[in-house]
This record gives C-alpha cells, sequence and structure tokens, in this order.
C-alpha cells in the first residue's frame, strides 16, 4: 500500500470536521473502501475556502485521522487551512549539476506512467548523443547486468551525462505537475537548471533543449580534461 493524499474542504472550519467525521463513518461502512477512491471522489468536488489535506496508506488510518481532526487534533500527515481569496503564485525552480542521484524519482516513475513516458521520450532525443540512454544512467539495474553502485555514480555524475540526465527528470516531473493541473507563473533555473526553466516555460523544445544540454555537457568535460593536461604541463 502506497500513502495517497486526500484533499477535502467545506466554506468553514466546523463544516469541515463535519464533513470528516461523515466520511470517515462513510468508509468505516463500506468494506470496499480505498483510500486512492476516497481521493478521487473528492478531487471531483469544488475546492471551498476551509481546506484539509490528509496523507493516508489503508482506510483504517485515514479513518483514524479524520476522526482525530473531528476532534479538534491534527495527526501526523494531516495539514488545514484557509484558502485567502485569488490563486497563489507559483514558482518552479529547477536545480543544477549537484542534483544527481542515482535512482532519483524511481517510484514516481513507476507509478506515474507520464513520468516514464517522459524519460523514454528523452532517451529518444538523446539517442546516438549519449553512450548510455539516461534511464540507464538513472537506473543501472536496467541495463541487465549488476553494476557497482560507486561506479554508477561515478558515470552519472560525468558532466556529459549528468546535465541531460537532470534536465530529463526536469521535464519529466514538470509533465506530471501539467497532468495534475498544477502550472507556474514564474520558472527559473540554478546553471544548467536554466535549460529545464526554458523547456518548461516554452522557450525552446524539450527534445531541442536535451539535446543542445547534452552537447553543452560533453563540451564541459573536454574543457575540463584540457584543463587538467595544462596543470599537467605546467607541473612539469
Amino acid at each position: 500500500e502506497v500513502p495517497e493524499l486526500v484533499l477535502m474542504s467545506a466554506p468553514d472550519h466546523s463544516t469541515l470536521q463535519d464533513l470528516a467525521e461523515r466520511t470517515a463513518k462513510a468508509i468505516a461502512d463500506d468494506p470496499n473502501a480505498t483510500v486512492a477512491g476516497v481521493s478521487r471522489a473528492w478531487s471531483g468536488r469544488r475546492a471551498q475556502s476551509a481546506r484539509l489535506g490528509v496523507v493516508a496508506s489503508t482506510p483504517s488510518e485515514l479513518c483514524e485521522k479524520l476522526h482525530a481532526f473531528a476532534r479538534g487534533e491534527l495527526a501526523q500527515g494531516v495539514a488545514m487551512g484557509e484558502a485567502g481569496e485569488g490563486a497563489p503564485k507559483l514558482a518552479f525552480l529547477y536545480p543544477g549539476q549537484g542534483a544527481q542521484r542515482v535512482g532519483m524519482i524511481a517510484d514516481i516513475r513507476k507509478r506515474f506512467p507520464v513520468v516514464a513516458k517522459a524519460l523514454n521520450a528523452m532517451d529518444e532525443a538523446l539517442e546516438g548523443h549519449l553512450k548510455r540512454p539516461v534511464t540507464h544512467l538513472l537506473y543501472p539495474e536496467e541495463r541487465g547486468v549488476e553494476v557497482d553502485p560507486t561506479l554508477a555514480m561515478a558515470e552519472l555524475t560525468a558532466t556529459e551525462n549528468c546535465q541531460p540526465a537532470l534536465i530529463s527528470v526536469g521535464v519529466a516531473l514538470t509533465r506530471l505537475l501539467d497532468q495534475l493541473k498544477v502550472s507556474a507563473d514564474v520558472v527559473a533555473g540554478h546553471s544548467v537548471g536554466e535549460f529545464t526553466a526554458a523547456i518548461s516555460g516554452g522557450v525552446i523544445d524539450a527534445a531541442e533543449g536535451v539535446r543542445f544540454v547534452a552537447a553543452r555537457g560533453a563540451a564541459m568535460a573536454d574543457m575540463e580534461g584540457d584543463r587538467g593536461a595544462m596543470v599537467a604541463l605546467v607541473c612539469e
């Protein structure tokens, strides 16, 4: 069982508490109830000013947390607030080189097809531009052979691999947020993350952007090698 987020709302706090109590009772009375089902049911309702968010993995856990909220308690994984007038401004900030790690967003990729599809599209766009697909750099187990974790991390960290990998992850997560109808008013990025921001903002196409970054990363890796050779020459 995986955690699900249930979002509930009502005109005011007391009504929200009453709805939480009634929802908990309805779940307890339905042997086929699931947290995902409750989440879907509530997602179709109009959002009102008093908001409640509950993270739970099982119907019983959800019931327990809803009962607690109805009593005036906020259990772990529960948040309540009041929405102001108008939607708040939202910014996406994309990270630069150094944020990479082997296995990043693996669980999200398995759970959300849109993320897997986006990463596969990045692999297709980068065919012939990288020695390995981005998915094989991020998830070495997919190569079909055992890979030493230290070597896998070193390979992913290499500039020519790291930069297109981070772009690919950023694009994939943005696709997921877009599917969830979460969009940014402002996008920005640090270092190579600026290119992800440009893709997210519609300035450049994702496939073209990730290929450009792959070429940029390769050029930077070559420069790093040249600097090493120059230092060695000076030392001699």
